[in-house]
């Protein structure tokens, strides 16, 4: 049996296992919270405010300020996204827009901000930080953080 399996790897080099699996990870650290209107989150990205109204830009939200570190998805696609809960039920409030990460090296490591809206109601809400890989029919997710509470109102 291993004369045959021998024979197979010289006749198809690519077939023979590298003897250590690649590393791949992608983990969250670090997670800053502070208020700051939408106009306030996107002077630190460095975006226009078109095409977006006053009112939008003066909403209230979180940003969130998320050090992000990945390797061994060099060229691959992860989103880094979050997500605004109610603090008592638990109840999904928000998305962010998800933003696509494709490292271009190896090992990639850098900080991230993403924004939340606070809603116009009294109570507590939390955020939660999430990167991972969008599969075919579903979100594997790679690694999370979550805020702590804050007030809404």
């Amino acid at each position: 049996m291993s004369g045959l399996l021998g024979l197979l790897f010289l006749l198809k080099p690519d077939l023979k296992p590298s003897g250590k699996a690649a590393k791949q990870a992608a983990t969250l650290s670090q997670l800053r919270v502070e208020p700051a209107a939408f106009h306030e989150y996107l002077d630190r990205l460095g975006s226009s405010a078109q095409p977006y109204t006053e009112r939008d830009l003066a909403r209230r939200g979180e940003l969130l300020l998320v050090r992000v570190a990945i390797t061994g998805f060099e060229g691959k696609h992860l989103v880094l996204r979050s997500e605004l809960f109610a603090r008592g039920s638990g109840k999904q409030l928000a998305e962010s827009k998800a933003r696509k990460i494709t490292p271009t090296n190896e090992t990639v490591e850098g900080s991230q901000y993403l924004w939340v809206p606070i809603p116009n109601r009294s109570g507590k809400f939390y955020a939660v930080v999430e990167i991972g890989q969008q599969k075919e029919n579903y979100f594997q997710s790679l690694d999370t953080r979550e805020t702590p509470s804050f007030s809404g109102g």
